[in-house]
């Protein structure tokens, strides 16, 4: 099943992809799915966990009035906080939306406002409150932030929910979903491989078992990859599997 078989089968116009930051895959994999609808000639609004000063930023790049390396300024493009989102994979995400300019919108959902004095809510609340303020019936909307932060369904028995419950918040994407019934989550996920540290070091993933129980309309492993997958019982919607991911690397 690609991206397009899960838009039409799920009717809906709000998809949250969740990624490990730092691989060169996963960034790929996202630009791949909306050019699986480009073709429906509809506009296109894509919502990053970056900073909102990037959505200014992307505006001049996008009409040639700054270079790229007007980004490397900002904090999610420099050493500081380093985890992959500030490299040359991630970054293809806004080249891809400068090509198609006409059809694409970008936002950067990380405002800084305080909300509470929780940061993990301040964090979500934030994002949830953009998503939702520039949220487009007429257009596909895409939301694309770390795998935690898209999380719609809540399944208790998780490691995932465990971590929401220990800080005390809930996800954005679970806040989403109950303002935008409609929201499909999507989780990337890698198999093993290699990913880029929030310290610019190399983290070595462990092998993951995968729960196929959970996995509907799958007669083999061998299916699993390539793939976007549907669920059951689990806090994501769907799974796209990856064998092996690699590192990306710091933008220059």
């Amino acid at each position: 099943m690609n991206f397009k078989d899960v838009y039409i089968q799920t009717n809906s116009n709000l998809f949250l992809f969740g990624e490990l930051h730092g691989t060169k895959e996963m960034p790929q994999i996202f630009i791949n799915a909306i050019k699986d609808v480009l073709t429906l000639n509809k506009h296109i609004n894509i919502f990053l966990e970056v900073s909102s000063k990037l959505q200014a930023l992307f505006n001049d790049y996008k009409e040639d009035k700054i270079s790229y390396k007007n980004f490397l300024n900002e904090r999610m493009y420099s050493n500081e906080g380093y985890d992959g989102r500030g490299s040359k994979a991630f970054f293809q995400i806004f080249n891809f939306a400068k090509e198609n300019k006409d059809r694409i919108n970008i936002y950067g959902t990380i405002s800084g406002n305080k909300k509470s004095d929780n940061c993990y809510i301040d964090y979500e609340t934030c994002m949830k409150d953009c998503v939702c303020k520039y949220y487009n019936k007429n257009a596909i909307n895409f939301y694309y932030a770390g795998a935690n932060h898209v999380v719609t369904n809540e399944i208790l028995d998780t490691n995932q929910w465990r971590l929401f419950e220990k800080n005390g918040y809930l996800p954005c994407g679970y806040l989403i979903k109950k303002e935008i019934p409609c929201a499909i989550s999507i989780r990337l996920k890698e198999l093993s491989g290699k990913v880029i540290a929030k310290n610019c070091s190399l983290g070595q993933i462990e092998k993951s078992k995968v729960s196929y129980f959970k996995l509907k309309n799958i007669a083999s492993k061998a299916e699993m990859f390539d793939e976007y997958i549907k669920t059951s019982n689990d806090v994501y919607d769907y799974y796209y599997y990856i064998k092996r991911v690699t590192p990306s690397y710091k933008l220059r």
